[in-house]
């Protein structure tokens, strides 16, 4: 069988090279120079033309940035031959959905894909998100083909999704932002915090450059197109806000309230400060 995957970013080409054990692979990019030494290290075919890559594949992964793939995707599914997949691996779902509908396919099937990490990581307890859109042929055989390399497979919808990564993504992301922009206005840098600090916030500092010092446009991107974006950020700066007001106020007991209250979306708070504790003994300054 033949797979097709456009774009030869990080994830284009981690998929690429996934997927060749199941299927020959051909890749294709607008970006030629990319393309083309995704191709000569992975051993696959190279193709400039995104129609001509999907026109006889079985198996169809659109991996392009989160602004383009809407419009990826619609140019591409109609040259899909009869009974194949198409898969997308975008940060935010509805939007690419929207998108595919439009094309008026029925008779291919379409699965939305998130993975959970960024290459080059092992895969071993990471999480993929998989979101059956339309077909039921091909679901199975992907859920078990991820389950074998050891992923974390988890099924969801494409509405629950974006209102999750609101969470996980947007929520996260932005406050990681506002604790950089923060300590960047009041005139400090790295190398003034990292004596001062143990191997917890050693630790989560080192996890802030992740978002602010990768991709930006991908990062960017996530803020802007997550349908929920808005809610969350107006919910974090409203909650921000009364903070201040308890501090503002020195109001102890109804901080120490507010701390209390939000315990309880842990179902087990013991358990995940065993798991950073764990985290925390095998942290090391050396790479």
């Amino acid at each position: 069988m033949k797979a097709a995957v456009v774009g030869a970013g990080v994830i284009g080409e981690f998929f690429a090279e996934l997927l060749q054990e199941k299927f020959r692979v051909v890749i294709s990019d607008i970006d030629a120079s990319r393309g083309e030494a995704v191709a000569s290290r992975l051993g696959l075919e190279y193709r400039v033309n995104n129609i001509e890559a999907v026109g006889d594949a079985d198996l169809v992964l659109v991996s392009t940035p989160i602004k383009e793939t809407p419009q990826v995707v619609e140019s591409i599914a109609p040259a899909m031959k009869k009974g194949s997949l198409l898969m997308d691996a975008t940060s935010i779902k509805s939007h690419v959905r929207e998108s595919f509908i439009r094309t008026g396919r029925k008779d291919i099937d379409y699965i939305s894909i998130h993975p959970m990490f960024c290459p080059p990581t092992k895969l071993e307890e990471q999480s993929i998100i998989v979101i059956p859109v339309q077909g039921d042929s091909w679901i199975n055989e992907i859920k078990e083909f991820f389950t074998s390399k050891g992923l974390r497979v988890h099924e969801s919808t494409v509405e629950r999704h974006d209102e999750i990564m609101a969470l996980i993504q947007v929520l996260i992301h932005l406050s990681f932002m506002g604790i950089n922009s923060t300590i960047k206005e009041l005139g400090y840098g790295e190398d003034d915090l990292r004596p001062f600090m143990g191997k917890f916030h050693r630790v989560l500092f080192d996890f802030i450059p992740r978002i602010t010092a990768q991709n930006h446009e991908m990062y960017a991107s996530i803020q802007l197109e997550n349908p929920e974006s808005l809610k969350v950020c107006s919910i974090l700066s409203n909650k921000i806000d009364s903070f201040r007001q308890l501090i503002k106020g020195k109001n102890l007991d109804r901080l120490v309230k507010e701390l209390e209250d939000m315990s309880d979306i842990y179902s087990d708070p013991e358990l995940s400060i065993k798991r950073s504790n764990r985290l925390i003994d095998l942290y090391r300054e050396e790479v």
